[in-house]
């Protein structure tokens, strides 16, 4: 557990070192959305399942206005911390492969927000995901509302229906 937080810590000090030298990080936003795995799912290493969640909000203008920002000022948002969670009981994650987050825009092609290619077995009820960059987060996050699809392949078949919520949030830089 320790291991993945200094990967995270490591990777966050990336991202923020890979930003111009003006910029600088004026919030960050944390959200969470919840979905379900079911337990008839197929397992296979080839199928890969996918959870969509409708019109998550992400309240960009509104944070902007709490934290007095102007959204012109707004240069650029990156994804921040992201991570899936089982809900309700002790349910260990490790019958899931892989996992790819992606927003899905009303118009355009998915953006990948984050990624974990290996899930460690007895991970627990909590697998941390790496952030991807990439620019445009922010024209995404100006319609107050995103789709958002999480797609995953299992290694074995999940001990029941899981409920399972998506911890994510973005950053935004001036």
């Amino acid at each position: 557990m320790t291991k993945n937080l200094y990967v995270f810590i490591l990777f966050l000090i990336l991202i923020l070192s890979g930003c111009s030298k003006d910029a600088k990080p004026l919030y960050e936003v944390r959200l969470d959305a919840d979905f379900y795995i079911s337990s008839s799912l197929p397992v296979s290493n080839v199928i890969r399942h996918y959870a969509t969640i409708r019109n998550v909000p992400v309240f960009y203008n509104q944070y902007a206005a709490q934290k007095n920002v102007d959204t012109a000022h707004i240069q650029v948002a990156y994804p921040s911390y992201g991570s899936i969670k089982a809900l309700f009981g002790d349910n260990d994650l490790s019958f899931i492969e892989d996992v790819i987050v992606s927003i899905v825009p009303k118009k355009g092609p998915k953006l990948e927000i984050y990624r974990i290619d290996f899930v460690h077995y007895n991970t627990g009820g909590e697998i941390r995901m790496l952030s991807q960059t990439f620019d445009g987060l922010k024209k995404v996050l100006k319609d107050e509302f995103i789709d958002i699809e999480i797609g995953f392949r299992l290694r074995q078949f999940p001990p029941r229906d899981v409920k399972a919520r998506l911890d994510f949030g973005y950053v935004v830089f001036d």
